[in-house]
């Protein structure tokens, strides 16, 4: 009877999130962008039940609020909120390793060439153009999740 040594031998989870078996980080999976969206989206149509189910969830905020502004309502922590860019602009750096809450950005304008189906040859003539708005997914940032850059500076 031959017995085969296993190089990787089975590792028990100590619990610790820190290092995987190699003595390695882990590392974050990132959201693809229709990841994101999907999850947006989700989010968007739960506040809307929400708002329409129980008006009092929207108090103080503005008669008719956006689908934004009901998310940052409803679903997330309250306080200040602002851009990684526009936390910078008022002196704040967002902590590292902060995620971002997801929001809508300003809809833009966008072109959808579609082709005839009709012709397999390209041609100016049989594409069609249509203008819709588009709405991306950018990242805002808590309050909690920024320090001040002459704090991190000094230390």
């Amino acid at each position: 009877m031959t017995t085969q040594n296993n190089s990787t031998a089975n590792t028990q989870d100590s619990g610790s999130k820190t290092c995987n078996a190699m003595g390695e980080k882990p590392k974050k999976i990132k959201k693809t962008r229709e990841e994101k969206r999907a999850e947006l989206k989700e989010d968007s149509e739960l506040v809307k039940a929400l708002a329409e189910k129980s008006p009092h969830l929207l108090e103080g905020l503005k008669e008719s609020p956006t689908v934004n502004e009901m998310i940052i309502h409803i679903l997330y922590p309250q306080g200040k909120y602002n851009t990684f860019k526009g936390w910078l602009e008022k002196g704040k750096c967002v902590a590292k390793g902060s995620t971002g809450y997801l929001v809508w950005t300003k809809p833009i304008k966008a072109k959808k060439t579609k082709k005839s189906a009709a012709a397999k040859v390209s041609a100016p003539a049989l594409e069609k153009e249509d203008t819709y708005k588009l709405f991306n997914v950018a990242s805002i940032f808590h309050e909690s999740q920024v320090i001040d850059l002459e704090q991190e500076c000094a230390a």
